[in-house]
C-alpha cells in the first residue's frame, strides 16, 4: 500500500447508479451551506487579504464569525477566486499564478483549513461543513484540470495533486476522520473517492492517459488504494456498501459469486 501524505471519462454501470445520489447530496449540501451563511452573526477579529497583479481579475471574501483568515493572491489575468467562511478560526488560502484560474472555497464550522494552488487554466472547488476539516488542492502543471472536494463531518482530510491536462478529481467524504488523497500525472485521467462513514482511507495514484479509478466506502476503518501506471486502465474498489450483487458485470471469463444487477 502506498500512503502519500504530501506527495474518461468512462461511462460505467456503477457510476450511473451513484450519479443521481451524488447530485442529490450536492444539492442538499449547497442548500445547507448557504443557509448557514445567511444566519451568520456579528464577526470579530477576522482578516481578509486580496492581492492582485494583472488584469481583469476577480477576488471576493465573506466571513461571519470570529478569528477567521482569508487570503486571495492572483498573479496573472482573468483569474477568479471566492472564499466564504462561517464560524470560528477558519483559514482559506487561494494562490493563483497564471491566467484564467477559477477557485471556490466554502467553509462552515470551526477550525477548518483550505489551501488552493493553481498555475493557470485550472478549476478547483472545496466545500467543508463541520470542524477541523482540511482541503489541500494543488494544480501545479498543465492546464484544464478540475478538482472538487466535499466534506461533511469533523476531522476529514482531502488532498489532490494534479499535473497534466484535462484531468478530474472528486473526493466526497461524509463522516468523521476520513482521509482521501489523489495524485494525477498525465492526460484525461479521472479519479473519484466517495466515502460515508468514519476513519476510512482512500488513495488513488494515476500516471498516464485516460485512466479511470473510483473508490466507494460505506463503513468504518476501511482502506483502499488504486495505483495506475499506463494508459486506458479502469479500476473500481467497493467496500462495506451492503450490496448483494456486483456493481459492474465481470469479464466473461470470470464466474462471479453473485450476479451483476441492481445494487441499490
Amino acid at each position: 500500500m502506498f500512503v502519500l501524505y504530501l506527495a474518461r471519462s468512462y461511462t460505467l454501470n456503477f457510476y450511473s447508479l451513484t450519479k443521481n445520489l451524488n447530485n442529490m447530496k450536492k444539492l442538499i449540501f449547497t442548500a445547507v451551506l448557504f443557509a448557514a451563511f445567511a444566519l451568520g452573526v456579528n464577526a470579530q477579529n477576522n482578516t481578509s487579504l486580496i492581492e492582485q497583479d494583472g488584469d481583469a481579475n476577480f477576488g471576493a471574501t465573506q466571513q461571519d464569525g470570529n478569528s477567521n483568515d482569508a487570503m486571495v493572491t492572483q498573479i496573472g489575468d482573468f483569474n477568479s477566486g471566492w472564499s466564504i467562511q462561517d464560524g470560528n478560526n477558519n483559514m482559506s488560502d487561494q494562490d493563483q499564478n497564471g491566467d484564467a484560474n477559477w477557485a471556490f472555497s466554502g467553509q462552515a464550522g470551526n477550525g477548518n483549513w483550505t489551501h488552493q494552488l493553481q498555475s493557470g487554466f485550472q478549476s478547483a472547488a472545496a466545500y467543508s461543513i463541520g470542524n477541523n476539516n482540511v482541503v489541500d488542492q494543488h494544480q501545479v502543471g498543465g492546464a484544464f484540470n478540475y478538482a472538487q472536494a466535499i466534506q461533511v463531518g469533523n476531522g476529514n482530510t482531502s488532498l489532490a495533486l494534479q499535473d497534466g491536462f484535462f484531468q478530474s478529481s472528486l473526493t466526497e467524504q461524509y463522516g468523521n476522520g476520513n482521509f482521501g488523497e489523489t495524485y494525477q500525472f498525465g492526460v484525461d485521467n479521472e479519479a473519484n473517492i466517495l466515502t460515508e462513514g468514519n476513519n476510512n482511507y482512500g488513495g488513488i495514484l494515476q500516471d498516464g492517459e485516460r485512466n479511470f479509478a473510483q473508490i466507494e466506502q460505506g463503513g468504518n476503518s476501511d482502506s483502499a488504494v488504486i495505483t495506475q501506471l499506463g494508459n486506458d486502465n479502469t479500476a473500481v474498489a467497493f467496500q462495506s456498501l451492503d450490496r448483494d450483487c456486483l456493481p459492474v458485470p465481470p469479464p466473461t471469463f470470470i464466474t462471479p459469486l453473485c450476479p451483476a444487477g441492481n445494487c441499490d
